[in-house]
């Protein structure tokens, strides 16, 4: 198998895939976050979707399809220890995986990347272009391409999109529209890497680790966009 992909189900990641996987690749959705997540309202997956349905067409790619409830599940070990070789695994929306599984996944998978929506030297974890958005309007958004390691988003980074606009220059469909994008680019970027990924990376990416944002943090962080 060249690539295996896993993310959070939704019409934003059909897609970033939809054509940069072929036959021989496999993509598996997860269900169930490992953690905690203070979502009052799903607005902004909402906003994204219906933008998705007016403005791209986003039909499935060639390649099978799996679901599984969590990346740190047996379930998921138990998926890998049937699939010979594998060439990458790309994680995008996926929970982080723990120790114990990332040294048994590491152990199948030698090359592991992840995609990051935001600069990890900003902050990691969730949100994070939303974290950016609200601590400073002439921040801009970006979306990362860096190796998986064991610690949460401070693996290498082999590639990032940086918008021109800060986001008070960006209005919402402005940035949901480079957020697809510039996935979309990491994505083929992925792809095309052969490089080995260190179990643990001396490049320690100086980001502030944050949660999922809640909807009261996120009407804050909508304030310092550009108006539509």
């Amino acid at each position: 198998m060249n690539n295996l992909v896993v993310a959070t189900k939704s019409l934003f990641r059909e897609f970033l895939l939809k054509d940069a996987l072929e036959i021989n690749d496999m993509v598996i959705y997860e269900s169930k976050k490992d953690f905690v997540v203070n979502y009052e309202t799903n607005y902004l997956d909402e906003f994204i979707s219906e933008f998705i349905k007016k403005n791209f067409e986003c039909p499935k790619c060639k390649c099978k399809y799996v679901a599984i409830d969590n990346i740190n599940s047996v379930h998921f070990m138990d998926l890998l220890n049937k699939i010979d070789n594998i060439n990458r695994l790309i994680m995008t929306g996926a929970n982080f995986l723990r120790r114990n599984q990332y040294l048994k996944v590491s152990k199948k998978i030698k090359t592991r990347l992840n995609i990051h929506m935001g600069d990890p030297n900003y902050f990691r974890g969730l949100d994070s272009n939303l974290w950016a958005m609200l601590e400073n309007q002439k921040n801009h958004p970006t979306v990362t391409l860096h190796h998986a390691n064991l610690n949460l988003d401070t693996g290498e980074v082999l590639f990032q999109v940086k918008s021109d606009k800060t986001f008070a220059e960006t209005t919402l469909q402005e940035f949901i529209k480079f957020e697809i994008e510039s996935a979309k680019k990491c994505i083929e970027k992925a792809i095309l890497i052969k490089e080995l990924t260190p179990v643990d990376s001396t490049f320690k990416n100086k980001g502030i680790y944050k949660g999922a944002m809640n909807s009261n943090e996120k009407r804050l962080a909508f304030k310092n966009l550009k108006a539509s």
